[in-house]
């Protein structure tokens, strides 16, 4: 069974730091929300294959856009 990613189900909000500046990062949402409206459910999708659940973060200050791999 897989496990439930925290951050998505509002358990834990995402706080991690910019690794350029230290300052604190956006959660931006989850990439698969990104890639399109049906992506989330497509369970044999390439993003799936390589990615659990992703999250965009970006930081104010660099302008800057990262991609999050949560950890299972």
């Amino acid at each position: 069974m897989k496990q439930i990613c925290r951050y998505c189900n509002g358990l834990e909000a995402l706080e991690i730091c910019c690794p350029a500046c230290d300052g604190q990062l956006q959660d931006c949402g989850t990439l698969q929300e990104a890639l399109g409206p049906y992506a989330p459910y497509e369970e044999n999708s390439m993003v799936h294959a390589q990615f659990d659940c992703a999250h965009q973060v970006y930081c104010p200050n660099c302008n800057i856009e990262y991609l999050y791999s949560v950890p299972d």
